[in-house]
């Protein structure tokens, strides 16, 4: 099956990496232009590498952090309902009908 790529478009494997260049360049960018009257703070190849590596290191972390992110609140919440279903009271037997007949016309039937 033949698929349309769109010109210019980010194949899916690439967005991991893409979003560490993102992030490398515009904290170069920032340092920069922040340090601009500054000539004894430039940027040089030495500090470049050196947050390029650092960026590399963390760029799975903070690919990870929307799943964590979202796997923690899932949890609180199945937490939550757990702990208001062990907290409720026990059945009371006398409540529940065992009696295998059909309920008549009007007549509520809830048996087990």
């Amino acid at each position: 099956m033949l698929q349309f790529v769109m010109p210019g478009a980010i194949p899916p494997h690439l967005f991991p990496l893409m979003h560490v260049l993102q992030v490398a360049l515009v904290t170069f960018a920032t340092y920069v232009l922040v340090n601009l009257n500054n000539p004894n703070e430039r940027l040089t190849a030495e500090k470049a590498f050196v947050a390029l590596s650092l960026f590399n290191i963390l760029g799975f972390p903070l690919a990870m952090l929307p799943t964590v992110i979202s796997n923690i609140v899932e949890a609180s919440v199945s937490v939550r309902r757990l702990v208001k279903f062990l907290k409720n009271s026990e059945l009371d037997p006398a409540n529940v009908d065992y009696s295998p007949n059909p309920p008549r016309d009007g007549e509520k039937h809830c048996g087990v």
